[in-house]
């Protein structure tokens, strides 16, 4: 592990044991994640990155390799993990589902709900504290989500799809948004994606895995300042139309080539 790294992810393998025989899910991958850095993972479907999440987070052993967190190997309960559904519990407000990861460690309400105050106030939702989820849009829920995931103070953020349900202009909207807040909370991020675009505009670094069973094909620098990550402005970008031809031309040969 390098002296900034947060994660390591060192040569990382699985396979599963199924009726029909085992199956390779993921052969051999490996990265690094530092401090303040997302770094995006981007593959065809069926890749094994969501596989690789749960071994980050401590769901799953993998079959061969380790994941060290703050140089620390096996399960670490400082990861968060937001999910592609927000998963809000409809019968608790705003603020209520954004304490509820420090509720179940153990905090102490006096201490969660000024932070988790503050974070409503800091990100959009001052007013909408004992609102329910059902009352709110599907970008406002999301916020919510990612409130709740940092809320607990963890060291490295997992986002798992996390804007694939909403609306395109929504989408657009919250990578930047969600970037933003992950970088003021000074976090440390994995974002799993199928959307090129998506992972430019939220990433400082890009990972672009092989089909099933997954190895590492190229890993990309983003190199674009953040002040210029807006829609917009980066839909002009020429890094951002030389990224996104690399990526898709490693995705696509991938396919020809199995």
């Amino acid at each position: 592990m390098t002296a900034q790294a947060i994660l390591e992810a060192n040569r990382i393998g699985m396979t599963f044991d199924t009726p029909s025989g085992a199956v390779e899910a993921i052969r051999e991958v490996s990265f690094e994640l530092e401090a303040g850095e997302i770094v995006a993972l981007i593959g065809p479907s069926g890749c094994g990155k969501s596989t690789l999440f749960n071994i980050i987070s401590g769901l799953l052993d993998p079959s061969r390799g380790e994941v060290r967190i703050g140089g620390v190997d096996g399960i670490s309960r400082s990861v968060g993990y937001m999910l592609q559904k927000d998963l809000l519990l409809p019968w608790r407000t705003v603020i209520d589902n954004v304490v509820l990861g420090l509720e179940v460690r153990g905090v102490a309400k006096s201490e969660s709900y000024p932070k988790a105050q503050a974070l409503i106030e800091a990100y959009g939702l001052a007013g909408f504290e004992n609102a329910r989820p059902t009352t709110l849009s599907g970008g406002m829920r999301q916020r919510v989500a990612i409130m709740r995931t940092l809320a607990f103070d963890p060291t490295v953020v997992l986002l798992d799809e996390p804007f694939s349900a909403l609306d395109f202009q929504t989408r657009t909207l919250l990578q930047t948004d969600v970037a933003r807040i992950i970088g003021e909370q000074q976090k440390s991020a994995v974002l799993i994606t199928h959307d090129i675009g998506e992972a430019i505009t939220m990433a400082d670094r890009i990972v672009v895995l092989t089909q099933r069973p997954s190895t590492v094909m190229r890993e990309l620098s983003v190199n674009i300042d953040r002040e210029d990550r807006s829609p917009i402005a980066l839909r002009s970008n020429p890094r951002y139309n030389e990224l996104f031809i690399q990526v898709w031309n490693d995705l696509q040969q991938d396919v020809k080539v199995a």
